[in-house]
């Protein structure tokens, strides 16, 4: 739910009846997990509201309105894209090692990369370039996270952007990947004949 005020989360709430109670609000616009609050219960959300709303979040940007969704247990993990012309090329896949620490609930200790053949990862690859078609998304880049729920990945997020954490893995890809999100990119627009070249 996409609610700009408390009653209609209020009301969102009382129709789902969400058990167990674990419910998910964070801002519409924002990165790097700020103010995602777990809540367990119908005045956690309450308080995770009145905390956000109308704030200015880690973006810089006002919290015009905020969304409240189900908290899905499981791995998480980020499947990095770069669209030309609708077709889509993966540049990393990446899984999150999220943890509780001084009060917040999904503190970032740390990203782990992973290959196309390793377990899920065919999966997870197969599924974002879905949900990238399904988006209209034709060109550019794309930061998706998947939580992989039930033996089967579901989105959690994808944002028409390059992965974020101000570029810290960029050269962590290039090492073992040979290419990265932000280059692939650029190839995407002024060099074709190399973007065309990376593996899918």
């Amino acid at each position: 739910l996409k609610a700009t005020s408390w009653e209609d989360i209020n009301n969102f709430i009382n129709d789902w009846q969400p058990s167990p109670f674990q419910v998910i609000v964070k801002p519409l616009d924002s990165a790097g997990s700020d103010g995602v609050t777990l809540c367990k219960s119908i005045d956690d959300v309450k308080q995770a509201f009145d905390k956000l709303f109308g704030k200015i979040n880690g973006l810089g940007l006002q919290n015009a309105s905020v969304l409240v969704q189900e908290y899905l247990e499981g791995d998480e993990y980020v499947v990095d894209c770069v669209s030309y012309k609708g077709h889509h090329k993966v540049t990393a896949i990446w899984e999150y090692d999220r943890r509780s620490v001084n009060g917040a609930g999904f503190v970032c200790f740390g990203q782990n990369l992973h290959t196309i053949n390793e377990n899920r990862c065919l999966q997870l690859v197969e599924y974002q370039k879905k949900v990238i078609t399904s988006l209209g998304i034709l060109n550019g880049p794309t930061h998706g996270e998947v939580k992989w729920f039930k033996n089967e990945p579901i989105l959690v997020e994808v944002g028409a952007r390059c992965h974020g954490a101000e570029g810290a893995w960029i050269d962590l890809a290039n090492e073992c990947l040979g290419v990265n999100q932000v280059s692939a990119t650029i190839d995407s627009y002024l060099n074709n004949p190399s973007f065309q070249a990376l593996p899918e």
